[in-house]
Order: C-alpha cells, then sequence, then structure tokens
C-alpha cells in the first residue's frame, strides 16, 4: 500500500461511510464518498480510485450493476461490502469481478486487510471479470 491512496466508498447508509471512512483514514488512505448507483459510477470515471468498496443495495441501481460498469472500463479493485450474505450472492459478487466479498454486519478487521491487500498490487487489472 502507498500512503494516500484512493478508496471510493460507495454506501448508502451514511454511519456506514463514515465508519468505513474513518478506518481508511486511520491506515492513511484518501477517500470519496458516492450514495447512489450513479454516483459511484460517475465518481469512479472522475475520480479514478485505487479500490472500491461497493454496498450492494444502493438507491437507482444496485452494486451488482455498479460493479459491471466498473468492469466493462476498468480493473480497479472491488471489495463488496454488503447485508447480502446468502452464498449465490457471494458466487455472483466474485463471477463478476469482484476481488472479496464481505457480509454486514463486519469487524474491521475483516475488510481492511483486504483493503491493504488490493491496493498493495502495483497496477489495476484490465477491464472484465476473473472468471469469464
Amino acid at each position: 500500500m502507498n500512503p494516500g491512496q484512493l478508496v471510493l466508498i460507495v454506501e448508502d447508509e451514511p454511519d456506514i461511510a463514515e465508519l468505513l471512512e474513518v478506518y481508511l483514514r486511520r491506515e492513511q488512505f484518501r477517500t470519496e464518498r458516492a450514495s447512489t448507483g450513479s454516483a459511484a459510477v460517475q465518481l469512479h470515471r472522475t475520480a479514478r480510485p485505487d479500490l472500491v468498496l461497493l454496498d450492494v443495495n444502493l438507491p437507482e441501481f444496485d452494486g451488482f450493476e455498479v460493479l459491471r460498469l466498473i468492469r466493462e472500463t476498468a480493473g480497479t479493485p472491488v471489495i463488496m461490502v454488503t447485508a447480502f450474505a446468502e452464498d449465490l450472492d457471494t458466487l455472483l459478487g466474485l463471477k463478476m469481478g469482484a476481488d472479496d466479498y464481505v457480509v454486514k454486519p463486519f469487524s474491521p478487521w475483516r475488510w481492511l486487510p483486504a483493503s491493504k491487500r488490493c491496493c498493495a498490487v502495483p497496477e489495476h487489472r484490465p477491464p472484465g471479470n476473473r472468471f469469464g
């Protein structure tokens, strides 16, 4: 991880977004927030984050659609952080190209190491999903 790497937090619940932001900033990450699917896609295009923490249940369109749109143009690491706990949801997220899938409620010690690991990759992957 390089100090100052940018993490895009996509979360419609302000308390959860703030919690994620506090822990990330303690670890020297910079953060941006989006609370809707369309805002997430737009901010991803303009801010070019090093990592996306992505909720599934979002207004306008869901996190799976956000992930699909990100994967069309970028290989930015994405960690799904969601209350969708079914195995099929996890499998879908990973099949679509998510790098990890963390279920709420969560401990910061579950998703923070994954965030650091994803940001340790020197360059983003090419667009597309991992499992074709």
